[in-house]
């Protein structure tokens, strides 16, 4: 595949993924709410609210005419999706809808991958046990139910319509340009900031005991790249490490990196009402199918991300 449309390219995941594809020699569009990130090497660029009419997707698309298109565009922030899940099962329907709509208008079949989450499984009776792409869908969250929701809307457009719908499902990501809204990050930027004495030495915290399967970003834009090029149109694939690791762990890892004696202190407004305690994958499926493995080890991943952090705020203070 030579030229790849990116939905959701000013975002997290979309930058890196951006960044790999131009190092692969790909012709990358980007389509996200806002104008480009400097330095973003897409050769073009839609800002454009998905939810609204197609058209300008439309168009946009027929000029660009993507072999593959990747749907990344989500709202992904649970505690806005416990607070106003109307707006977050309305923004991440409707964009995907209008995504596939505006892909069935395309002179030519193109490859839509669609990035949907391990939120869709919800919890399990073995909590712990690694959740394969045929686990059951539970989810406990809006969120996850947007998810699913986008699920079916993909899988029913490859069964009714013929279109080449993928389906990659990552649990948790994390790396550098993280927004300071997920854990890692938020850890990282609270270290960076106290070292830097913007900060008292406190990090407040909620349950560290809930335990998590982490990958990379960079590790995941690899992934998705392999699987947009050599997956099977209606199949679900799972993006994961498979090892799990407490919030409290990760925690005392970054603690480590940071010569600061900090101190931690839990906080009940940041202790959720729904929790999952444990959630690990399989990617097996995935693997098999793009002989994909992880190049970046956890330690590595929560450098990057603390210097990272380090870095951002340092240039804030030029």
């Amino acid at each position: 595949m030579r030229k790849i449309a990116v939905i959701g390219a000013g975002g997290f995941l979309g930058r890196h993924l951006v960044n790999l594809l131009a190092t692969q020699g790909k012709q990358v569009a980007g389509v996200s709410l806002e104008p480009p990130p400097a330095g973003i090497p897409c050769t073009d660029w839609l800002a454009r609210d998905l939810t609204q009419d197609t058209g300008v997707l439309v168009d946009f698309l027929s000029r660009f005419r993507p072999d593959a298109l990747i749907h990344l565009a989500a709202t992904s922030f649970e505690p806005l999706a416990d607070s106003q899940p109307w707006h977050v099962l309305q923004n991440n329907l409707l964009s995907m809808l209008n995504v596939l709509t505006a892909c069935r208008r395309l002179p030519e079949q193109t490859v839509c991958v669609i990035v949907s989450s391990s939120a869709v499984y919800g919890r399990h009776a073995q909590d712990g046990a690694p959740l394969t792409e045929a686990h059951a869908l539970n989810p406990l969250t809006t969120y996850g139910v947007s998810k699913l929701a986008i699920e079916a809307l993909a899988l029913q457009h490859w069964r009714a319509f013929g279109m080449r719908t993928i389906i990659i499902r990552p649990f948790n990501l994390t790396g550098p340009g993280e927004h300071a809204s997920f854990v890692t990050s938020a850890f990282a930027r609270q270290i960076a900031l106290i070292e830097a004495g913007k900060q008292p030495a406190l990090i407040r915290v909620g349950n560290l005991g809930t335990a998590r399967d982490f990958t990379d970003v960079r590790d995941a834009v690899s992934a998705v790249a392999a699987v947009t090029e050599l997956g099977q149109p209606g199949e679900v694939y799972n993006l994961c490490s498979g090892v799990g690791i407490t919030i409290g762990d990760l925690l005392r890892k970054m603690l480590e990196a940071t010569p600061i004696s900090i101190n931690v202190q839990a906080d009940p407004i940041l202790m959720r009402p729904v929790e999952i305690q444990m959630q690990r994958g399989d990617s097996t499926k995935l693997r098999r199918i793009t002989s994909w493995q992880p190049r970046y080890a956890l330690d590595q991943t929560l450098a990057d991300v603390l210097n990272d952090w380090r870095a951002r705020i340092q240039e804030r203070e030029v």
